[in-house]
């Protein structure tokens, strides 16, 4: 006698929160409520099979393909009336060709990407865009990038920025005066106050591929033509290759920690995923902290402008020329190290697998 009445109370709570209230919920076009939501569209079987919509009262909508109960097929899903993906779904997941807007981070937001899923995650062929803000002295400005090509659960394999197309990549002892693009016409009492009469701006850019599902990093740095200043014409001839080497020891500077910024990102052994790139802006952040105070304290101590008159303190110059040299060789040859080491490990592993969201 016990047991009739264990099965009608978990019946009962069922038949309280499932029920068809309107139409065919058989096979046929009805409606009916669950206890998460309501569906409105076709059934077969008792089961939401063909098109449909189905809402919950926390915002979230389905409108699209579905099959044995599942989203399957084309469909676009909500949340609070803003759409978060428009594509294929199998099996209740995202899966074949979409577009999904992606939640924001502190440092990528507006993130859209349009291309190929499986399993619920961003793999595949695709293109994303997205905008971040960058800092140019005190100046703050939003940027916009577009990545086009691979990603592994949803990351780009490649460069993490859009290139400048201004940009110079380094290289030991490259700089020439048609590297500064931002000519500037000043006075001769103006030209006279400079510290400097030449300037650049530069930045660290960063690249990265899954080996075995851990991300492996290159990093290196970049010189802005149209942010780099010549600020004088009548510099004297001979006097313009000291110039351009001052200004090569500062791009040197930008190398140095952006070898510096690898070897972090090398170390910690980063799992290949989108959630993994909020540890790489912050470190890019603040590794870019270090290198502009370092740079500031090459450019007061070297500081030099022709117009003056007094010949350039050669002392002081071949110390921090020193300096700049052992650190930069010692990083670059030390992050070469550790990701030859790291490529070799991984890649006798498994090779990097689209994970289920």
């Amino acid at each position: 006698m016990k047991r009739p009445s264990f099965l009608l109370l978990l019946v009962f709570p069922i038949l309280t929160w499932c029920q068809c209230f309107d139409g065919d919920c058989v096979s046929g076009k009805g409606s009916f409520k669950f206890k998460n939501g309501v569906y409105v569209g076709e059934f077969f079987a008792g089961q939401p099979d063909g098109q449909g919509t189905f809402s919950t009262n926390k915002g979230y909508s389905y409108k699209g393909g579905w099959t044995g109960g599942l989203k399957s097929g084309k469909g676009i899903e909500k949340l609070k009336k803003t759409i978060t993906y428009d594509g294929e779904f199998r099996d209740n997941i995202k899966n074949g060709s979409g577009t999904g807007w992606l939640s924001e981070t502190k440092h990528m937001f507006n993130v859209v990407y349009s291309g190929e899923w499986s399993q619920g995650s961003i793999c595949g062929k695709g293109e994303m865009k997205y905008s971040r803000e960058v800092k140019y002295n005190r100046e703050r400005v939003v940027e916009f990038n577009t990545l086009t090509g691979d990603f592994i659960n949803g990351v780009y394999q490649g460069r993490l920025t859009s290139n400048y197309s201004d940009e110079l990549n380094w290289e030991p002892f490259g700089l020439e005066m048609t590297d500064f693009q931002k000519y500037e016409k000043l006075t001769k009492k103006e030209r006279s106050k400079r510290k400097n009469p030449a300037t650049i701006e530069g930045d660290i850019v960063v690249s990265c591929e899954c080996l075995a599902n851990t991300l492996v990093f290159d990093s290196h740095a970049i010189l802005r033509k149209e942010m780099s200043a010549w600020s004088t014409e009548d510099i004297p001839t001979k006097t313009k290759q000291i110039v351009l080497n001052s200004m090569q020891r500062e791009f040197d500077i930008i190398q140095w920690y952006a070898k510096v910024l690898e070897i972090k990102l090398n170390k910690a052994k980063l799992v290949c995923e989108r959630a993994s790139l909020d540890f790489v802006w912050t470190e890019l952040g603040g590794v870019k902290k270090q290198c502009n105070q370092a740079r500031k304290s090459y450019l007061s101590e070297t500081a030099w402008n022709p117009n003056k008159g007094r010949p350039k303190n050669t002392r002081i110059q071949q110390k921090w020329d020193n300096q700049i040299s052992k650190k930069l060789e010692t990083q670059q040859k030390k992050g070469g190290k550790i990701k030859s080491n790291l490529r070799k490990k991984l890649t006798k592993k498994d090779e990097a697998v689209c994970l289920e969201a």
